[in-house]
């Protein structure tokens, strides 16, 4: 999956919300009428009030901080203020994969929902407006390949597809996949990316990912910008 992405000039355009951003890290969570602030750094999970004060790990609070890109990451605030869920980056066999943990907003009763193997990953949770959690997904055999955006509870029930593309193994072409779902705040929009099979590779123009939104209703989707930046 791809590194946490804030499309702001579009996101204003369709009335997303903008999320504050951590100067030097991952992406902040604003929560609470911008009186505290959750994000990542070093691979742990912190908050603190806006002004700077009060900071505290909430997740990680045993590992030194690295900039190797493992750990916590892009956490996400649920609407009533009460969970947190984050990515958790490993090393597998030379690969990173990136597990789905979600833990109470005091860091306590962390646990994982979903882990990550070679041939089935996960990633990008976000928290939608009626509190479930919004994930991609890709899975893998020899003959067939399905990318998943999915939505789920926090205990890890009511899994429910929300979109799902489906595709044929073929040589020398890479596999297509989803990531970085965002629902709009009213529950009737799906904004995302979709990488056409380039892993992500960087052309003149930004990377090779479109940006997409989903009508939720109808299920239509239609592509906002060819490259996402």
């Amino acid at each position: 999956m791809t590194g946490k992405i804030l499309p702001a000039m579009l996101a204003a355009m369709l009335i997303w919300p903008l999320a504050a951003e951590a100067k030097g890290g991952d992406p902040a969570e604003v929560s609470g009428a911008l009186a505290t602030v959750v994000f990542s750094n070093g691979g742990r999970i912190l908050k603190m009030n806006a002004d700077g004060s009060d900071r505290k790990v909430l997740f990680g609070k045993h590992r030194r901080p690295e900039n190797d890109g493992l750990g916590a990451i892009e956490p996400s605030v649920s609407p009533d203020g009460e969970k947190i869920t984050f990515g958790f980056r490993r090393e597998a066999r030379y690969e990173k994969l990136i597990d789905i943990w979600v833990m109470d907003s005091d860091g306590s009763h962390a646990r994982k929902l979903f882990r990550s193997s070679l041939d089935r990953r996960f990633g990008d949770p976000d928290f939608g407006p009626d509190g479930k959690i919004v994930a991609a997904s890709f899975r893998k055999n020899s003959r067939l390949g399905v990318a998943r955006i999915f939505s789920v509870k926090t205990d890890g029930k009511g899994f429910r597809t929300i979109y799902r593309l489906r595709q044929k193994a073929r040589p020398w072409v890479s596999w297509k996949s989803l990531a970085e779902p965002a629902v709009s705040p009213d529950g009737k929009r799906l904004l995302y990316l979709l990488d056409p099979g380039y892993d992500g590779t960087y052309f003149e123009n930004g990377y090779k990912s479109a940006l997409r939104v989903m009508n939720l209703e109808s299920g239509a989707s239609r592509e906002l910008s060819e490259y996402s930046l």
